[in-house]
C-alpha cells in the first residue's frame, strides 16, 4: 500500500504533465518573463495540476474515507481551485488569504487536525480557540512561504521534497500509517514533476503546486509533531519547513524596514540575493538544497530535545543564511577556481576519450546489456504476481517494438526503461543463495564498467550533450543521508548497496537514452527480451 501510493503518484504525474503542457496555451497557463523572474521565455505552469491529481487519487483510494479525510480532500480542492485561478488571472492577495483560511477551517472543523488530540490541548491550554488560531496562522504562513520560495527551477520542489522526506521518516517512526501514505503520495508526485522542472525547466508548478505543497507541509507537520502519541519536540515544524520560513520572515521584515508593504513583490528573496552576488542558477539551487538539508537533518537530531533548543537552532542557521546572502560569490569563485582543463593530464585524457569515443559507447552498451540480461538469471523462483506483471510488460514492450520500431525516444520508452531498471533491482534483491559467486561478481563488474565509462565521457568529452541536474544531486544527497542516519527507524541492512546500484543504473541508462540518436530498435528489442528471459529462466527452475 505504501509503495503503491508513491509509484501511482509518480506515474500519474509523469503521464499527465506532457498533455497538460501541450494544452496550456488554451487556458493561458503560461508563466511569462518579467523583471522579477529569471526565465527568458514563456513556460507552461501546469505542474501543480498534475501534482494535485496525483496526490488526490491515492488519498481517495488508499485512505479510509471518513469525515476527516473528506475534510482534507475538500480543503485540497479549495487550494487547487485557488491556485488555478491565481495562475490564470492573478488574484489579489486578500482573496487568496480568504480561500486559504476557508481551506484551513475545513481541515480543523472536520477533524483532520483534531485539536482535542493536540499535546497543547491535553496540557490544558486556556481554551481550544487559542490553539485553533495558532494552527490557522501557522498553516497560512507555511502555505505562503512555499509559494514565495518558488522562484528558481527546481527550488520549491526540491526544498519541499527534503522536508516531506524527513516527515515521512518521522511518520514511519511514530507508526502513523495514514500520514505516511499521504507523504509518499506527495513524494511520488514531486519526484515525477522534478523530472520536468530541473534547470532548464520545461514546466513550472505554478501557484497551484506551491500553495498545495505548502498547505500540506503545514498540516502534516502539525499532525506529526503535536500528537500526544509521540514525544517529538513541539517546535520541530520550524526546522522541518526550514529555509522557506526564514526567507519569508527575512523578506517581510526587510520590506517593512524600507517602508513598503510586506506583500510587495520584489527581488530580495534569498535566491535572488545569491544570484545577484554571483552564483549561477544551478549553483544557487544546489546551495539552497544543502541549507535545507541542514535544517531537516537538525530536525531529526533534535526531535527529542526541547522547544528552546529548536528555536535557538533555527535562529542560528538563519543568521548563517543572512551571512551567506551577503557574500560576493563571483569574487570567491574567481579566487578559488582552478583551470583544470588547461593541464596536460586533462588534455591527454580528453584527447584519448574523444579519439576512442565510439569504442567507449560500444563498451558502455555491451556492459549495460550484459548487466540487465544477466539479472534475469538471479531469482530462484518468481511468485505468481510478478509472473503476471512480466507477461504484461512483455506484451506492452512487444507492441512498442512493432509500432515504433526505429522512431525517436519518447516518454513511453523512458517508462519502459525505468520499469526495466526497477525489475533488474528486484531480480538482484531476490538473488538465489545457490547462485555462483563468479556470476554475481561478473554482474557487479558490468555495472562498475558502465559507471566508469559514463563518468569518463562526462568529464572528458568535448561535445557534452548530457549533464547532471539538481535532481540528480538531490537524489544522491537523500540516499547518502538516509543510509547513514544514526538510530534510523528504517532498517537498511542489505538494501543500501541495492539503492546505490539502482542510482548508478538509472544514471547510466539515462545517459544512453540521451545520446541514442539512431538504431532505437535495438533498445526496444532489449525492452522485450528482458522480461521474456526472466520468464524463461523461471520456467527452467
Amino acid at each position: 500500500m505504501f509503495m503503491l501510493a508513491f509509484i501511482s503518484a509518480l506515474l500519474i504525474t509523469i503521464t499527465l504533465i506532457p498533455p497538460l503542457a501541450y494544452f496550456s496555451g488554451v487556458f493561458n497557463l503560461y508563466d511569462y518573463p518579467s523583471a522579477r523572474k529569471v526565465h527568458a521565455i514563456p513556460i507552461p505552469r501546469v505542474g501543480g495540476i498534475a501534482i494535485t491529481i496525483a496526490i488526490l487519487i491515492p488519498i481517495a483510494t488508499l485512505l479510509a474515507i471518513d469525515i476527516a479525510t473528506l475534510g482534507l480532500i475538500a480543503a485540497l480542492i479549495c487550494i487547487f481551485v485557488l491556485g488555478v485561478l491565481d495562475d490564470t488571472i492573478s488574484l489579489n492577495y486578500r482573496y487568496k488569504f480568504i480561500i486559504q483560511i476557508l481551506a484551513i477551517c475545513l481541515v480543523l472543523w472536520l477533524g483532520y487536525i483534531d485539536v482535542t488530540e493536540s499535546y497543547y490541548y491535553q496540557a490544558e491550554m486556556s481554551h481550544a480557540a487559542a490553539l485553533i488560531i495558532l494552527y490557522l496562522f501557522f498553516i497560512l504562513g507555511v502555505t505562503n512561504a512555499i509559494n514565495l520560495a518558488d522562484g528558481l527551477d527546481g527550488l520549491a520542489g526540491g526544498a519541499t521534497l527534503l522536508s516531506f522526506s524527513m516527515m515521512g521518516l518521522l511518520a514511519y517512526e511514530s507508526n502513523n500509517s495514514e500520514v505516511l501514505i499521504v507523504v509518499l503520495a506527495i513524494l511520488g508526485s514531486v519526484f515525477g514533476f522534478m523530472r520536468f522542472n530541473s534547470h532548464p525547466a520545461k514546466v513550472f508548478m505554478g501557484d497551484t503546486g506551491s500553495l498545495l505543497l505548502g498547505f500540506l507541509l503545514g498540516i502534516l507537520s502539525i499532525i506529526i509533531c503535536h500528537s500526544v502519541d509521540n514525544a517529538y519536540v513541539k517546535t520541530l515544524p520550524l526546522l522541518l519547513v526550514g529555509l522557506p520560513v526564514f526567507d519569508t520572515l527575512f523578506v517581510m521584515a526587510y520590506r517593512i524596514s524600507q517602508g513598503c508593504s510586506p506583500f510587495h513583490a520584489d527581488k530580495n528573496h534569498f535566491h535572488h540575493r545569491l544570484m545577484h552576488n554571483g552564483l549561477k542558477h544551478q549553483e544557487a539551487v544546489l546551495l539552497i538544497y544543502l541549507i535545507q538539508a541542514v535544517f531537516v537533518l537538525l530536525a531529526y537530531f533534535l526531535r527529542y530535545s526541547n522547544e528552546v533548543a529548536v528555536v535557538l537552532t533555527f535562529i542560528a542557521i538563519s543568521g548563517v543564511c543572512i551571512l551567506i546572502s551577503t557574500m560576493q560569490w563571483s569574487i570567491t569563485a574567481s579566487v578559488t577556481q582552478t583551470n583544470i582543463k588547461n593541464t596536460a593530464i586533462y588534455r591527454s585524457f580528453s584527447s584519448w576519450i574523444n579519439n576512442y569515443s565510439v569504442t567507449m559507447y560500444a563498451l558502455l552498451s555491451c556492459s549495460l546489456v550484459t548487466y540487465l540480461l544477466l539479472s534475469c538469471y538471479f531469482p530462484a523462483q518468481l511468485n505468481i504476481e510478478i509472473i503476471y506483471i512480466l507477461i504484461g510488460i512483455s506484451l506492452v514492450n512487444g507492441l512498442l517494438l512493432l509500432v515504433r520500431r526505429n522512431k525517436q525516444i519518447n516518454l513511453l520508452d523512458r517508462l519502459a526503461t525505468y520499469f526495466m531498471c526497477l525489475l533488474t533491482m528486484y531480480f538482484v534483491y531476490q538473488q538465489s543463495m545457490q547462485l555462483d559467486q563468479a556470476v554475481s561478481l561478473m554482474h557487479d563488474l558490468m555495472l562498475a564498467i558502465a559507471s566508469v565509462v559514463v563518468l569518463m565521457l562526462l568529464l572528458f568529452q568535448r561535445q557534452r550533450r548530457f549533464s547532471g541536474s539538481t535532481l540528480d544531486f538531490l537524489m544522491i544527497i537523500s540516499v547518502i543521508v538516509v543510509l547513514n542516519l544514526p538510530d534510523s527507524p528504517i532498517d537498511v541492512t542489505g538494501v543500501s548497496s541495492l539503492i546505490i546500484k539502482l542510482l548508478l543504473l538509472f544514471y547510466c541508462v539515462e545517459y544512453v537514452l540521451y545520446n541514442l540518436k539512431k538504431n532505437q530498435w535495438l533498445l526496444r528489442i532489449l525492452f522485450f527480451l528482458h522480461p521474456v528471459m526472466a520468464l524463461a529462466f523461471n520456467a527452467m527452475v
